[in-house]
């Protein structure tokens, strides 16, 4: 899952919240996919000035997955 944010705005706590929540549902689609074989889940918060046109989604992926809040 990928979320974009104001970047004055990730510390909000209802951002972190939302995050927290978040992140507990990506643990829980994870575990479901791999009795199945499926895919893990991840949870990306970008920062909205870090998205640049010569960026690539992976990079950007790659950079601000979130393991814990």
């Amino acid at each position: 899952m990928t979320s974009s944010k104001k970047e004055d705005e990730l510390d909000d706590k209802e951002v972190q919240d939302k995050a927290s929540a978040t992140i507990e549902y990506c643990k829980y689609a994870s575990e479901y996919n791999e009795e199945y074989n499926g895919k893990p889940w991840k949870y990306v918060l970008i920062p909205h000035n870090a998205v640049q046109l010569n960026m690539s989604f992976k990079h950007l992926v790659n950079q601000y997955v979130v393991k814990e809040i």
